[in-house]
């Protein structure tokens, strides 16, 4: 992989899969991905102690990424064990594997201005708990979406997730009942 233009000319960072337990140079592994660090290898004489040297614990990853916690927890979550890859390319802003390059935006992106997907509610019945229309222009993660419907339905959200609600400021028809569940 190392050695083709295209890859080399959209990489920022390739991250690697071992599981604890997998080295055995006296580092502590207490995470399932490393870091390699490719030009360090690419200059070096490409032998097994040398890739070894190349890999680096994954909190090394924030020097390449303005929204480094998000890549950090996107990668110890987003895959199980049993589906997780042995090889992930992270690519470098506005360039992407699948050879289009003319494209605006790339849905999931680790780059905060990299990904602008609309998103509308709207149904029967949500009048009468969101009076008017309302336009929110900040940026929100996948990750606020739980705590969006449960504000405008009026439940209390689930302890432990993820995530902000934008919509905290908007009132609702039951702004003052958010700690009981809504009556239907």
């Amino acid at each position: 992989m190392l050695v083709n233009k295209d890859i080399l000319n959209c990489i920022n960072t390739l991250v690697i899969r071992q599981y604890p337990g997998e080295r055995h140079d006296g580092l502590e592994e207490n995470d399932q991905w490393w870091v390699f660090n490719w030009r360090d290898y690419q200059a070096s004489t490409r032998s097994d102690a040398a890739f070894l040297r190349a890999l680096r614990p994954l909190n090394e990853i924030e020097e390449s990424f303005e929204l480094n916690e998000y890549v950090i927890q996107g990668l110890r979550r987003q895959y199980p064990r049993e589906t997780a890859p042995d090889i992930k390319l992270i690519n470098k802003k506005g360039f992407y594997f699948e050879g289009d390059f003319d494209k605006y935006g790339h849905h999931g992106s680790y780059y905060p201005d990299d990904s602008i997907v609309s998103f509308w509610v709207a149904g029967p019945g949500l009048a009468r708990i969101l009076p008017g229309r309302y336009l929110l222009d900040s940026p929100a993660s996948t990750l606020d979406l739980v705590p969006m419907v449960t504000y405008i339905l009026g439940i209390p959200l689930p302890k432990g997730l993820d995530g902000e609600n934008p919509l905290l400021n908007i009132p609702t028809s039951h702004t003052s009942s958010l700690s009981a569940p809504a009556a239907r």
